[in-house]
């Protein structure tokens, strides 16, 4: 069975259906400080959800100050750029569609373990 990063869920990980399933999930950068910063607020890890919603924001924030409102120049803020988020090394292509590394994980004893391909 095979399925993509939406599927890693610590509900998925306790069913026993599950044993066995192997799905993609992006390369979090652990060592960023939004993880530390996560953990020390939260007392638990940060979601792949959460790095990309960290990594979105602060681009949006970053883009907005050089451009304030105007939508040409924040488009262009994403095209053909990279950097370093909590996401690990994101890429812009020249439409302004991210990229970033991405791996893979199976479901083993009630456990997320990486998986190589």
């Amino acid at each position: 069975m095979v399925a993509t990063r939406v599927i890693e869920r610590n509900s998925l990980k306790e069913t026993k259906a599950a044993e066995g399933l192997i799905f993609t999930t992006p390369l979090l950068n652990q060592s960023h400080p939004f993880f530390t910063r996560f953990r020390e607020k939260y007392n638990e890890n940060a979601t792949f959800y959460g790095a990309e919603g960290f990594d979105a924001m602060k681009t949006l924030y970053s883009a907005v100050s050089v451009c304030g409102n105007s939508p040409d120049c924040i488009y262009s803020r994403y095209q053909n750029r990279s950097f370093d988020g909590a996401l690990g090394s994101v890429r812009f292509d020249e439409k302004g569609i991210a990229t970033y590394p991405i791996g893979f994980k199976i479901v083993r004893d009630g456990t997320f373990e990486d998986y190589q391909v």
